[in-house]
């Protein structure tokens, strides 16, 4: 008599990947090539988020009716997602609070631009606003490095302002915030997007992993004597704390090496 079969039970999207790092450790032994490891590991990658996409169940009709119902009842509620998990967040003061604590505030990341028509020689523009300032620089910019098809492509007609808006980290023992700056359709995001292909092989270096699989692989052929400990560090607010300018410089630096526009100095 066969053993009857497991029932499937229903699994969350936060442990779909791991269901599928567990699929590529078992086969791995089975492949003969490294090209063969890449494919399996980049097509259960996707099975995984097209499942992800598919069956991730919709929130049920009572809680946006519950949604809704506290939308019409005070006009001032926040109703977010929150940094991590998928549960439901309602604030209400205490959202801008600390979403200005954790970004506005901060006078080293920000400082606050005046509207003001600034005082020029000659006629003044009939129209003015910080914007379309800075379109145009970029226009002049551009058009007058690049070519014309690509710096074409790269100004945009039309623009919208950055939206800031923040994340509640419920996890946390304390409540705070991580604050996202959506740049989508400003006026420099298709420049911002051709230059990080161009400037994409400059960050690959025998520290930088691509994927969860290659960190797995990579810290199993690692030996860790039995007296030591290993140790995951994070950072806070990386991208803001990132030197824009010493960044750029050493970016600049490793485009002119690789190219031999410069010769190294010892």
């Amino acid at each position: 008599m066969q053993n009857p079969c497991a029932i499937p039970q229903p699994t969350s999207s936060q442990n779909i990947p791991a269901s599928f790092q567990k699929t590529y450790w078992k086969l791995e032994p089975l492949f003969l090539s490294d090209s063969n490891k890449d494919l399996a590991c980049t097509t259960l990658r996707f099975i995984a988020l097209d499942y992800i996409v598919s069956h991730d169940p919709k929130p049920p009709k009572a809680l946006l009716q519950a949604i809704n119902n506290l939308c019409r009842r005070w006009e001032d509620i926040i109703i977010t997602k929150p940094d991590e998990g998928s549960r439901v967040v309602v604030m209400k003061t205490d959202y801008l609070r600390l979403l200005c604590d954790a970004s506005i505030r901060d006078s080293t990341k920000f400082i606050e631009c005046s509207n003001e028509r600034p005082k020029t020689r000659g006629r003044p523009p009939k129209h003015y606003h910080r914007l379309l300032e800075k379109e145009n620089e970029l226009y002049t910019k551009v058009h007058n490095i690049l070519p014309k098809s690509i710096a074409d492509s790269l100004c945009p007609k039309g623009s919208r302002l950055a939206h800031l808006y923040g994340l509640p980290k419920t996890h946390k023992p304390e409540l705070s915030m991580r604050p996202i700056l959506s740049a989508t359709n400003t006026y420099n995001y298709p420049l911002a997007k051709w230059m990080k292909e161009k400037l994409k092989p400059l960050s690959t270096n025998a520290y930088t992993i691509s994927n969860i699989f290659q960190f797995s692989e990579d810290i199993r052929n690692i030996p860790v004597d039995a007296d030591h400990i290993l140790v995951s560090y994070d950072v806070t607010a990386l991208f803001t704390n990132v030197p824009a300018h010493q960044t750029i410089g050493i970016l600049a630096e490793k485009l002119l090496l690789e190219t031999g526009l410069i010769t190294p100095t010892i």
